[in-house]
């Protein structure tokens, strides 16, 4: 039948390219990206359980276990016994030298140190410091160019699951969440999503306005969906 269409009406449909390399070599990275992203998150999970038992000052230091000042300070003091070391002048200094642009004091941040649970010390101090600096060691393009795919922004907003499925029968009528989509391209359009917000004033105005009742999640998959079809003097 699809034969019998093309040789018919062959002339009205839509000629398909396949994507171009810089598509192909973006898409691979974004998927690597994801795939690594869910690692760091897995493995910033398990520090973050080790730590509880080991060096609870640690937890809840900084604004991130995982962020950048986090993982160097937990490089130079990866146990309880090397952070004993640390007096609120050490501590302040230290921070001094490593750019720390937090807005807590080092009085504050040494306080939290010291009012926390003590972790293990004695014989083993060393051998779970190491496995400390094993987890921060660790730690440290789905969208394709083909347009003529998509005819019109609403087909690719549904592909990639970012716009609701809604379905209509007589007088019954629901919206659900659209299961049925291409979800490494959803989460490829929500992160860019995720991340433009901060530096586009058109998606920050929007995001803020979202968030006054919608869920972080469902607020990027909206993002990313109006960003799809925004005006070109607000672009997206």
């Amino acid at each position: 039948m699809l034969a019998d269409c093309l040789r018919t009406d062959g002339h009205r449909w839509r000629s398909l390219e396949p994507d171009s390399p810089a598509t192909v070599t973006l898409r691979s990275f974004v998927r690597a990206r994801k795939d690594l992203v869910e690692t760091r998150v897995a493995v910033a999970n398990q520090l973050r359980a080790h730590l509880q038992v080991v060096f609870p000052g640690a937890v809840g230091l900084f604004q991130a276990l995982d962020n950048a000042i986090g993982l160097r300070f937990l490089r130079r003091f990866p146990s309880e016994t090397r952070a004993a070391w640390l007096s609120e002048r050490r501590l302040e200094a230290w921070l001094v030298a490593n750019h720390y642009s937090g807005r807590k004091h080092a009085a504050v941040l040494f306080g939290h140190l010291h009012g926390a649970a003590r972790g293990t010390t004695g014989d083993e101090t060393d051998v779970r410091g190491a496995i400390t600096l094993s987890f921060v060691a660790t730690l440290l393009a789905e969208m394709e160019d083909c347009r003529p795919k998509f005819p019109d922004a609403e087909s690719f907003a549904c592909l990639a699951g970012v716009v609701p499925s809604t379905r209509a029968s007589g007088r019954h009528r629901s919206v659900t969440f659209r299961w049925s989509a291409d979800k490494k391209l959803r989460e490829a359009l929500c992160d860019f999503a995720g991340d433009g917000w901060q530096a586009n004033a058109w998606a920050e105005r929007r995001y803020r306005e979202l968030r006054r009742t919608k869920t972080h999640p469902h607020a990027e998959r909206i993002l990313a969906s109006q960003g799809l079809s925004a005006p070109r003097n607000e672009p997206a």
